[in-house]
């Protein structure tokens, strides 16, 4: 899997609070750590902006 690949799932760990999802993929991952932290942060603010989250899992909510 590419590292940003790993970023985006990061992303989306961080939009659901998912903090076992992140620390998984920080382990497996090869993007530096403070890109890692970056995408959790962004899905935070996409959070508490009301942004709607695209992942599959939500995707099929719909």
């Amino acid at each position: 899997m590419s590292a940003q690949a790993d970023l985006t799932r990061m992303m989306i760990a961080g939009y659901h609070d998912d903090r076992q999802a992140f620390t998984r993929l920080l382990i497996e991952t090869r993007a530096k750590r403070e890109r890692c932290n970056e995408a959790w942060e962004a899905g935070v603010a996409r959070r508490k902006s009301g942004v709607p989250c695209s992942c599959p899992r939500c995707s099929k909510e719909d």
